[in-house]
């Protein structure tokens, strides 16, 4: 977990990943505070994340995105598609 600490002591924003796996993480939570929004937090919280994954082994980290908004951010820090996620439900 990474995050930008607001004047004050509170939390800008933040981001999660799952520990890498297979040479794979899951880059989740990625969120600004409303005040916070705008001013690049997303985008520093991804790449600190991002990059401390690297540097744990990953290979991959991946993620899913909410809107054009998010997918813009990421793209900038060099996202890009490459693939199609299937959800599943088996009846009991």
């Amino acid at each position: 977990m990474r995050f930008v600490r607001a004047p004050g002591g509170g939390c800008a924003g933040a981001a999660s990943c799952s520990p890498p796996a297979a040479g794979t993480a899951e880059l989740a939570g990625v969120g600004t505070r409303p005040a916070w929004r705008a001013r690049g937090i997303a985008a520093a919280v991804t790449a600190a994340v991002t990059a401390a994954m690297f540097g744990q082994g990953a290979e991959t980290v991946w993620l899913e995105y909410g809107g054009d908004g998010s997918r813009r951010v990421y793209e900038r820090l060099g996202f890009a598609p490459r693939g199609t996620r299937l959800y599943m439900s088996l009846e009991t």
